[in-house]
């Protein structure tokens, strides 16, 4: 039961992303994030176990800030944590690379569950994607 829950919250965030990036305006953003990806994923990850969601959205490229605007992060994390329990740690991490994106895996031991945290990035190694799947 827990586990669908979790799948239609997963489903709604890729709806959120494509309407954000449909929107005109570019929110502003900073310059390039520097440091390796997999490092990076894990400070978002824990500014999210921190609740501290404005230096998690900080992470965000413009079309992500306009998809998931810190309080919709917040919301998000909130509703995942009811369904998966509290977060336990951090397995392991995979990265995957495509042609104009990077993205790391991060799988995680939540109490109820492991899931994948997959956090996309763009060439600025901005978070310009992310996605929470149970763990494979």
């Amino acid at each position: 039961m827990v586990k669908k829950r979790v799948i239609v919250l997963l489903a709604l965030l890729p709806l959120v992303a494509l309407y954000g990036a449909s929107c005109s305006g570019e929110p502003e953003v900073g310059p390039p994030l520097e440091g390796e990806i997999t490092d990076l994923a894990e400070e978002f990850i824990d500014n999210l176990v921190d609740e501290d969601y404005s230096s998690a959205a900080a992470f965000f490229n413009a079309q992500m800030k306009k998809a998931m605007p810190e309080r919709k992060l917040k919301q998000a994390w909130e509703q995942l944590l009811q369904q998966a329990g509290p977060y336990k740690g951090e397995l392991e991490k995979r990265v995957e690379q495509g042609d104009d994106y990077a993205a790391v895996n991060v799988i995680t031991e939540f109490a109820e569950m492991q899931l994948n945290i997959r956090v996309v990035f763009d060439g600025d190694n901005r978070v310009a994607g992310l996605w929470f799947q149970p763990a494979e």
